[in-house]
């Protein structure tokens, strides 16, 4: 049995805050694989899903994001979902949960992934850390004129960070097995 952990989701807002448009089809479909993560989770009474929500004066979290996040019958998030921006209130709502490892997923790797608060390189190293390469986008590339030139750029950011930090790089349907 795999042990509990968490899907970080870090600035999934939605696509009228996508600063390069030429991005919105690949980001769409990154977006579609995080709900796919957090709507597959095995076992919502162990396994979490941590949120950032930074910028909320201007930007909104994406809508299809938020339908697998938010009880709109309750007006409130789902049990198995914590959504803040305070590191401190995130790290001791995943040590209450006993969660030992988290998966990486969102906007834009590298750099808001990476270096939040709630990022990889900020959140302490008791927790193993994975990159889920194909949950993650990298939206602000201007000098790549192609998806898959941005891809491309992505994995190689990717591989050389986890490489020097240390963090697992994995696939969604590895976490969905």
């Amino acid at each position: 049995m795999q042990e509990p952990y968490a899907i970080v989701v870090i600035d999934v807002w939605d696509t009228n805050n996508l600063v390069n448009k030429n991005l919105i089809s690949m980001y769409e479909q990154m977006t579609q694989r995080i709900c796919k993560l957090i709507q597959s989770l095995p076992n919502k009474h162990q396994n979490r899903v941590l949120v950032s929500k930074y910028n909320l004066e201007t930007y909104h979290i994406h809508r299809n994001l938020e339908s697998v996040i938010y009880d709109y019958g309750k007006k409130k998030y789902y049990d198995y979902c914590l959504y803040t921006d305070d590191q401190d209130e995130a790290i001791k709502w995943l040590n209450d949960n006993k969660i030992k490892k988290l998966y990486y997923t969102g906007s834009s790797m590298p750099g808001c992934v990476t270096d939040r608060p709630l990022g990889l390189k900020n959140m302490p190293d008791s927790f193993d850390k994975a990159v889920v390469l194909d949950a993650v986008s990298l939206t602000t590339a201007f000098d790549h004129h192609s998806e898959w030139a941005v891809l491309h750029h992505m994995y190689q950011m990717s591989a050389a960070l986890s490489k020097e930090y240390g963090w697992e790089l994995t696939w969604t349907n590895q976490i969905l097995k």
